[in-house]
């Protein structure tokens, strides 16, 4: 009886482990695509506030897959070139894919306590594109990485509603350590 009992509660202790462990063989696969963005990445790049004010920095991005693969954690940290190298820009993001919705989603936290759930889309091998949509006066937003296995391209445009244009406001250039 004792030696039944045992079983029952070891089964019972695993039950929860197996059906994890399926899920996260399953998970991987549409993370697959973005998996030459895992490692360190450095560069430079600008970022313009308004049409007189373009301002320069160096990035380091390092991005590391966790959760099995099911997702990738990006720290990104931007400090000005000019001055003594302040830090203008520090985020944590992750990516992962809500397979219930088909779509990648992107949440991002800024080191200003600024956080939020984006839409994410794989538009073409090496092209991740994600959106923040207009907000009040504040434009939609969509920032557009092109990466491969050297290389990482990452543009930030602002639609102009009045002229239904995309006017980039950022720019960075990386390569990887």
């Amino acid at each position: 009886m004792k030696t039944k009992l045992a079983i029952l509660v070891m089964l019972g202790l695993l039950m929860p482990v197996i059906p994890a462990r399926a899920a996260t063989a399953a998970a991987p696969q549409p993370m697959a695509a973005l998996q030459p963005l895992v490692g360190c990445w450095a560069g430079q790049g600008w970022m313009q506030r308004s049409p007189q004010e373009r301002h320069t920095f160096t990035s380091r991005e390092c991005v590391r897959a966790v959760l099995g693969g099911t997702a990738l954690a990006i720290e990104g940290e931007h400090r000005a070139t000019e001055g003594e190298g302040r830090i203008v820009h520090q985020a944590l993001g992750v990516i992962r894919y809500l397979s219930a919705e088909s779509r990648y989603q992107f949440h991002a936290w800024l080191a200003n306590g600024r956080e939020g759930d984006y839409r994410g889309e794989l538009t073409a091998p090496g092209v991740f594109v994600w959106h923040m949509p207009a907000q009040g006066r504040a434009p939609e937003i969509r920032y557009t990485i092109r990466f491969d296995a050297t290389s990482w391209e990452e543009t930030g445009e602002m639609h102009d509603t009045s002229g239904g244009q995309w006017r980039p406001f950022f720019q960075m250039r990386l390569t990887r350590q």
